[in-house]
């Protein structure tokens, strides 16, 4: 009976196999370089016909390294001419605007009721005069009516404000009367050359006083509990 070979056959790793294979093209290609090498030392390499023979063993190893030098600086070249990353633009905060002022409710776009729950603004301090009867200030805002009913002003040039003091009979007069007559001396003050106008009773309480916002009068019940 015929001899037959082991089976299976011994088990090789891939791994070594392909490192046999690395050294063994090493040791190939150092025997060839070194073979180049005496090659060219002994001038059996190519070379055009005018470089000297006694120079022979110098034209390749010039040749490598001036092709070496020529990629060092075509890479140095292309280095320098890649544009620069640009950081990227901070934005710039917009400072936000003011909140804008709190719209107060204007005498001409009340309702029903004739009073607003308004803070009310301190009179100025400025002693009120009693108005004679033919004072020429009295006598303009008479025109607009309840010419009885104002018993002394004072004005604050410099504010352009005007401030009427009035007695107790414009207190009986109905929410719409005061109302009335209220827009009438605002629009007379106005043509006398006043910014502001303000309202107060025989005890100094405000009763009145034109919009800080839009246009008419603001009036105040000096009776009703904060």
């Amino acid at each position: 009976m015929a001899d037959r070979p082991n089976l299976p056959a011994p088990y090789t790793s891939p791994w070594r196999q392909l490192q046999q294979a690395v050294v063994a093209v090493l040791a190939s290609l150092r025997l060839d370089l070194r073979s180049l090498w005496r090659r060219n030392n002994s001038g059996e390499l190519p070379r055009p016909s005018w470089w000297p023979r006694d120079l022979a063993p110098l034209l390749w190893p010039l040749l490598l390294s001036a092709a070496i030098a020529l990629l060092l600086a075509a890479g140095l070249r292309l280095h320098g001419q890649a544009p620069q990353a640009q950081p990227p633009e901070q934005p710039q905060t917009q400072p936000q605007p003011p909140p804008p002022p709190p719209a107060e409710t204007t005498s001409r776009a009340a309702g029903p009721s004739p009073f607003a729950q308004v803070p009310a603004p301190s009179p100025p301090p400025t002693q009120l005069e009693q108005l004679p009867l033919a004072d020429p200030m009295l006598a303009a805002l008479g025109q607009a009516g309840g010419r009885e009913l104002i018993d002394a002003s004072a004005s604050v040039s410099e504010q352009g404000l005007l401030q009427l003091r009035l007695n107790g009979r414009y207190g009986g007069l109905s929410p719409q009367q005061q109302r009335r007559l209220a827009e009438s001396w605002l629009e007379r003050s106005e043509e006398l050359g006043f910014d502001q106008l303000e309202l107060i009773d025989s005890n100094g309480r405000l009763l009145g006083y034109r919009a800080r916002v839009g246009s008419g009068m603001i009036l105040l019940d000096p009776d009703r509990p904060s």
